[in-house]
């Protein structure tokens, strides 16, 4: 029997914008609007909950991210159910595997750019690096990517998995156009 549209799996969902946005997001609170609406069109009931795996000078997603009760053995999914890590200890340990590469509206993307300025380990990268706290998509100011999911014959895919390059792979400006990661908080 088909799941019906108010079905879930037991997980918290994490998806790739289909979007792409410059470093100007309206800081953190403007990520999370963005990973909000997008969330809205699968997840109404939970979609305010939704939260942009992002750092900036001050905060970080470990400063964000809920871990009271039983969302500490949470699993992290993505939407059609794939489980990417057994909970949020294991997502900043080992990262996500295979990846977060399937976005809001159901496509697969491998090794595209995504804007963080996070460590595997849940902090910030740098505390300049953020497009001016996410608020400037000025050519002077830069940030650090993560790459998202590589396919499982990749070359790539070992220094993908040991140098946490999902989340912290290498630096850009702001003006250019890149993804984010969205996580059900």
């Amino acid at each position: 029997m088909p799941c019906e549209a108010d079905c879930r799996f037991k997980g918290r969902i994490v998806f790739l914008t289909s979007g792409t946005y410059d470093g100007k997001l309206g800081g953190l609170m403007g990520a999370d609007a963005i990973c909000q609406g997008l969330a809205a069109t699968f997840d109404k009931e939970h979609a305010d909950s939704y939260i942009a795996w992002l750092s900036d000078a001050k905060t970080s997603p470990l400063d964000r991210i809920k871990l009271d009760g039983e969302l500490a053995t949470t699993p992290y999914i993505l939407r059609n159910g794939v489980q990417v890590a057994a909970d949020f200890d294991d997502l900043i340990t080992h990262g996500p595997w295979p990846g977060i590469d399937l976005t809001d509206n159901d496509e697969i993307l491998f090794g595209t750019p995504v804007w963080t300025n996070t460590a595997i380990d849940g902090v910030r990268v740098s505390a300049d690096d953020h497009c001016g706290g996410w608020t400037s998509n000025s050519y002077d100011y830069g940030a650090r990517v993560g790459r998202s999911a590589l396919p499982e014959d990749s070359p790539a895919l070992d220094d993908w998995k040991k140098f946490g390059q999902w989340t912290n792979w290498l630096s850009r400006n702001c003006d250019y156009k890149f993804r984010l990661y969205c996580l059900e908080n």
